[in-house]
């Protein structure tokens, strides 16, 4: 098969584009070409810049288009997927983001394709609160509704990370789509290095009690309420270490945020390389997510593999990776007492840690990439036979 990947087009590294990366390597691997049409392949994870891909069409993307020329901006890259699609003989399209739902019906009818999508993100519940400047004009929200609306309908097949996007997405619009988790490189945990030379090479205590937190600086991800957290939290427990994983537009606001309340034991470690974020993982004693609006989070899964206790927010797709009181605990989205009391709760019974850590390993083999890629590469196989 010659499969046809659209990715990233935002100057971000996320779940999303973890998902691209495995299932690009994977289908590689089992003997498809693969030719990836993407606009962003400077980031320190980034594989598309290296020679295991076989086929790289990289898109042109002026940043000044995105917020202000929407519409002409997904025109222009249909219009080079299209020219690019049709000299190389592509099988098949598997759309990874949004912004080029619309297009589906110009693939369907005019260059008949079949057409997949994977729901990372889509704007049928994102909350109104959470929105840019752009965002908040009611007009411009509708729009995107509408288009992703009606091109979601021209996809041959959708997948939905996620039970929660799926019964959405049927909910809002009368769709109904394949749920398929993101997968998780299992044999990658595996080889993490031991905890004690990892906290050596990160200059951590081994008394410290680490938590990490990974995620973009973003509103949505809820960060001002994990601060105020550990702000309980360093008072009850003064070992405790909070490093913050990932860059942002709210970078700023939340070290101004710890600069004020005097939080020394907070550490951004921004945009990390795959090797060190390992070592975090492993030097670490727990894993909080405080999002106030997620699908199906990557770096939950990749926590999970890792034996982490965690803690998060009870939003989205989450509460589908963790039970609580069983592979973690589960706390109210906004809700900063809430969170220093899970955390609190966490630090002071070992025994629960032990559970916590034993049940999360178990549960992350359901989502080990040799049984999810398989899956999406079925998808492709029931399109393309009956084609």
């Amino acid at each position: 098969m010659r499969i046809g990947l659209c990715g990233l087009f935002k100057s971000v590294w996320g779940g999303g584009e973890s998902h691209l990366a495995m299932l690009s390597s994977e289908l590689i691997k089992s003997g498809h070409e693969v030719c990836h049409f993407n606009a962003f392949i400077h980031h320190p994870n980034s594989p598309y810049s290296s020679n295991f891909f076989k086929t790289i069409f990289k898109l042109s993307r002026k940043p000044f288009v995105e917020d202000f020329f929407y519409d002409s901006e997904v025109f222009y890259h249909t219009l080079r997927i299209h020219s690019f699609a049709m000299k190389k003989n592509i099988d098949l399209l598997h759309f990874h983001y949004m912004n080029f739902v619309p297009s589906s019906w110009f693939f369907k009818k005019i260059d008949k394709i079949p057409v997949v999508v994977t729901l990372h993100w889509c704007p049928l519940d994102y909350p109104p609160e959470l929105a840019t400047k752009l965002w908040h004009s009611n007009i411009f929200r509708a729009h995107q509704y509408l288009s992703f609306a009606f091109g979601i309908k021209y996809a041959d097949k959708v997948i939905s990370p996620s039970k929660y996007y799926a019964e959405l997405i049927e909910k809002k619009i009368g769709l109904r789509s394949i749920v398929i988790p993101n997968p998780i490189n299992i044999e990658k945990f595996a080889r993490l290095p031991p905890r004690e030379v990892a906290r050596k090479e990160l200059f951590l205590n081994a008394k410290d009690f680490v938590i990490l937190c990974v995620g973009r600086l973003d509103v949505e991800k809820g960060l001002e309420y994990l601060i105020q957290a550990f702000s309980n939290v360093i008072r009850e427990c003064p070992r405790a270490k909070l490093i913050i994983v990932g860059d942002g537009p709210l970078k700023s606001f939340l070290i101004n945020m710890t600069n004020k309340t005097r939080l020394t034991n907070v550490f951004f470690a921004g945009r990390v390389t795959n090797r060190y974020l390992d070592l975090l993982l492993s030097a670490s004693d727990l894993y909080i997510s405080t999002s106030i609006y997620e699908n199906f989070s990557i770096s939950l899964l990749d926590a999970l593999a890792a034996g982490l206790p965690i803690i998060c927010t009870n939003v989205g797709g989450s509460p589908e990776i963790i039970e609580n009181n069983i592979n973690g605990l589960l706390v109210p989205p906004r809700n900063h007492v809430a969170i220093s009391e899970a955390v609190l709760k966490i630090i002071s019974n070992e025994s629960l840690r032990t559970n916590l850590r034993k049940n999360n390993k178990v549960k992350a083999q359901l989502y080990s990439k040799s049984i999810i890629i398989p899956k999406i590469i079925g998808v492709y196989n029931e399109l393309l036979s009956s084609k």
